[in-house]
Order: C-alpha cells, then sequence, then structure tokens
C-alpha cells in the first residue's frame, strides 16, 4: 500500500465531504481549561467533521479500488439515532472496518467510532466534545486518520485472555488486566508479565500463533 498516494487521495476527498465543515483551533492553546468548559460543548454541529472524516476515508478507499462500501441496518446498530456502514477489503485476510456514529440533519455522523474484526474491536472510540478537551481540529482529524491506518497498514494486533487484553499500535502498545482475579483468570495475570510479549506480537505479525493462553487473536494483512 503506498501510503502517501492513500493519504493524498483521502484528503482531495476531504476538501468536498467537509465543504460545510470548517476546522477551527484550539480555544485555549496556552491555558488550563476553566472548570465551567467541562460541561460546555458551545458548537455541537463543528463536531461534523468527524463525520466528514471518515466518509472521506470510505470514499478514498473504495475509490482507489482497495475495499467496498457496505450499508449497515438499523439492527446492527445500537440506537435508531445512529447510522453505520462497513468498509469492506479487497484484500485476502484483512480486518473491515465499521463506522458508527450519531446522523445530524445533512447525513454526516458525529460522535463517530471505528471497530475493525468481527465481533468488532473498537480502535475509535467515541471522543469528549466539551469546551474543556477540544483542542482544535487538527487533533480530531489526526486521532482519526491514525486508527484508520492502523487497521488499513496491518498494524493493528488485539490478543485476549480471561482478565487480560492487549491491543498494539504502529506507535506502541496498551494493556488491561485484572490482577485479582480468580480461577483460569489467574493465568492471565501471569501473562500479563509474560517476557516473551514482543514474540507474541511478533509472531501474530508473521502469521504465527502467539502463546497458547491468548484465547482471541484479531490482525488482519495489510489492504494493499
Amino acid at each position: 500500500m503506498d501510503e502517501p498516494v492513500l493519504l493524498r487521495e483521502v484528503e482531495a476527498r476531504f476538501a468536498v465531504t467537509a465543504a460545510s465543515t470548517p476546522g477551527w483551533a484550539s480555544p485555549h492553546p496556552e491555558r488550563e481549561p476553566l472548570e465551567e468548559e467541562y460541561s460546555r460543548v458551545s458548537d455541537p454541529a463543528r463536531w461534523r467533521i468527524e463525520g466528514a472524516r471518515a466518509l472521506a476515508w470510505t470514499l478514498a478507499l473504495t475509490g482507489l479500488g482497495l475495499a467496498s462500501r457496505e450499508e449497515v441496518g438499523p439492527s446492527g446498530v445500537a440506537a435508531s439515532t445512529r447510522g453505520a456502514w462497513r468498509v469492506v477489503p479487497r484484500a485476502a485476510g484483512a480486518l473491515s472496518v465499521l463506522v458508527v456514529g450519531t446522523r445530524s440533519d445533512d447525513g454526516l455522523l458525529v460522535d463517530v467510532e471505528l471497530h475493525a474484526g468481527e465481533p468488532p474491536v473498537v480502535v475509535l472510540g467515541l471522543d469528549c466534545h466539551c469546551d474543556a478537551c477540544d483542542s482544535g481540529s487538527a487533533d480530531v482529524l489526526e486521532t482519526q486518520d491514525d486508527a484508520w491506518l492502523e487497521v488499513v497498514s496491518g498494524a493493528l494486533v488485539h490478543l485476549e485472555a480471561p482478565g487480560r487484553v492487549l491491543t498494539t499500535s504502529r506507535g506502541g502498545w496498551s494493556e488491561s488486566w485484572s490482577p485479582g482475579a480468580a480461577g483460569p483468570e489467574r493465568g492471565a495475570s501471569r501473562l500479563a508479565d509474560h517476557e516473551d510479549r514482543d514474540a507474541d506480537l511478533a509472531a501474530v505479525r508473521r502469521g504465527g500463533a502467539p502463546d497458547p493462553r491468548w484465547r482471541r487473536v484479531v490482525h488482519g494483512a495489510p489492504w494493499g
């Protein structure tokens, strides 16, 4: 996959999809947020830029012949106000991306989430839109771009054991586990200290198998 070509296509599509959603600078670049900003959303409509970016990615991937788009019906999302579609890669062994968001009046989504694989793994969760957490549209776009690239590049590795989750990306890894769990989860706690974590991840990326205590492995091939 030629990543610069893909990103240029995303930007070209975004120039169209974001025509009604201009970007904005951080509202507090040189100070700490004020207490009242944590309970205030000054301009809810501006967050449609999330949906404009998700649509631009979808159009770029389908336009370059790397994927197709499938609509997801109401039964496939949590609430009637939520809309969704699935971006399905053409490359064998690659993970699809489920785009979910709340529909706005003009059809763009807000509160965008991205999920990969089946059952889905969250690669981009809900963002807080309060004024205090707002750091400007550039950060919003970069965060979503990174999530798409994790899946499209084949970098995402998600491992699960009882009481234990390890997720890696192009920029590092994150983990959560339950050290006080009983029964089978005790093995997961020991796994959290497993010195061969990097070997497990490398094995998955090579198409092999990690430590058998990992009960679920989510990883896909690059999209192109």
